[in-house]
């Protein structure tokens, strides 16, 4: 074989290399992509962080998964649901992302975390005129009443730490409205969410105050997946949302929401 022949043989092996090369990046991107186009997103009704309001899936960490969304690439509608229902699709089906989502060693092993999307910090609230409700640690709430979500962080939480008089619902709302009646005496809910609904719900702020900080339910929340999902969908939403922060995105969503 002479050398036109020899360079000849070179080349259309390098170019089979590298159609293979392209077709191989196509097909990682097609898998994912199908992979994205078959994912569930629930959250719960809980702004400012979560909430439909005309039809719209908003607030602060509704806009960072969507903005992670649209760096992966995907459209897909965004489901509302109480947190027991959503927290249950997440546990129990495949390709299922949830936000926002407290992390604790509790649910370390039930999901595939992607990342964190907002602040959070946790408190339990009274009544201002209730004097004689004084908390220093937590076990001074064993003889009071306390509202909880079902299913959220804050029930299995308090359940774990083995406390009995609490009570449940499936919207933070309703346990706001006992709260203000005096039907309960505790509130244990998310700063910026009791200010919101305070608000929304044409209640007085000055007519509550917080009773305690719960340090391990404070930190920030996160988006997760169902264990369920495929390693790979998982690190390109972890890569996605890097972008996102990398980019500043984050950093304007957290300003327009959460500025004074």
């Amino acid at each position: 074989m002479d050398t036109y022949e020899t360079e000849r043989g070179r080349r259309d092996f390098m170019k089979s290399l590298w159609a293979l090369c392209v077709l191989g990046i196509i097909m990682v991107v097609s898998i994912g992509n199908a992979f994205a186009a078959e994912i569930t997103v629930v959250t719960e009704q809980y702004p400012p962080f979560n909430y439909e309001e005309a039809g719209e899936v908003k607030g602060v960490s509704s806009e960072v998964v969507k903005a992670v969304l649209q760096k992966v690439g995907v459209n897909v509608e965004i489901g509302v649901y109480p947190w027991a229902q959503a927290y249950k699709m997440a546990t129990t089906q495949s390709n299922v992302l949830i936000y926002s989502l407290a992390r604790f060693p509790e649910r370390e092993a039930l999901f595939k975390w992607v990342g964190t999307i907002a602040p959070l910090d946790t408190y339990l609230y009274k009544l201002k005129s209730r004097k004689d409700l004084q908390i220093s640690q937590l076990r001074d709430i064993a003889p009071y009443h306390v509202g909880v979500i079902r299913d959220a962080a804050d029930h299995q939480y308090l359940v774990k730490q083995g406390f009995k008089n609490l009570e449940v619902a499936s919207e933070y709302k309703f346990n706001l409205e006992k709260l203000k009646a005096g039907q309960i005496d505790l509130l244990v809910t998310q700063e910026l969410w009791f200010i919101t609904m305070v608000k929304s719900l044409g209640l007085h702020l000055e007519d509550f105050e917080k009773a305690y900080h719960i340090d391990d339910l404070s930190g920030e929340f996160y988006m997760a997946f169902s264990k369920a999902t495929p390693d790979g969908l998982v690190l390109q939403f972890r890569q996605a949302l890097a972008k996102v922060k990398s980019e500043g995105i984050y950093d304007k969503i957290l300003w327009k929401y959460l500025a004074p």
